[in-house]
């Protein structure tokens, strides 16, 4: 049986700033990392906008949530792993990573 990769995937689109609130968030991932995980980042620089006709309609729209669910379930599909939104993990002192 093959085990789940320890890849966290997240996009962020829009070439815009994430919000400080957000970058602090995402240092709490420090524990996932700590515990053997990569941290993927899908964003402008390694998707493109001319995947397919959802896609474009999505950028010519600037809907960047919807580019985001659909570049997390094509990495999930080809690469595997989880993924995430950017939001704070809570280290549960149950959790065992």
């Amino acid at each position: 049986m093959n085990k789940i990769p320890k890849i966290i995937h997240y996009c962020w689109f829009g070439k815009g700033e994430m919000p400080k609130a957000l970058k602090e968030c995402m240092k709490s991932w420090e524990i996932l990392k700590q515990a053997g995980y990569e941290i993927k980042r899908w964003d402008e620089s390694n998707c493109s906008f001319d995947e397919n006709d959802f896609v474009r309609k999505c950028f010519a729209e600037k809907k960047w949530g919807y580019i985001g669910d659909y570049y997390r379930a094509k990495a999930l599909y080809e690469i595997g792993g989880c993924t995430w939104t950017p939001m704070l993990l809570y280290r549960n002192r149950s959790m065992n990573f």
